[in-house]
């Protein structure tokens, strides 16, 4: 038997509740990041903590197909990931050096904002 189980102190239904909708909130964090990075791309806020110096950078021209950055954009906006993206791409028929070339771009994956950390350790309530 482990020793570390065997001495931890048995969570209470509040907390077993608060680790079970982890997997939720997590999700819920990524898309409300995720809602913000777009707001700043689109130059509508300001958030320095996405800034890679792109704030507005969908006002400018960062590509001559517009319609495809536009349909990448939305792809993202609805939760897309790089991947989902390259997928769609070849699956419509879009031109994928474009398409990587915009993704390059927009830079979506250097945008990761780590999650509270404190959340996800138990705290010792001095029991």
């Amino acid at each position: 038997m482990n020793t570390a189980a065997a001495s931890a102190v048995p969570m209470t239904a509040l907390e077993q509740q608060a680790r079970a909708d982890l997997p939720y909130s997590a999700r819920a964090f990524n898309r409300w990041v995720r809602a913000r990075l777009i707001d700043h791309w689109q130059g509508e806020c300001f958030w320095a903590e996405l800034d890679r110096g792109d704030f507005g950078i969908l006002r400018r021209r960062i590509h001559p197909n517009r319609m495809l950055v536009a349909d990448i954009v939305a792809l993202l906006m609805a939760g897309g990931e790089n991947l989902t993206v390259i997928t769609w791409a070849l699956e419509t028929g879009q031109p994928l050096d474009d398409v990587v070339a915009i993704l390059s771009v927009l830079d979506v994956n250097s945008r990761r904002v780590p999650r509270f950390r404190w959340l996800l350790t138990p705290v010792p309530l001095g029991r």
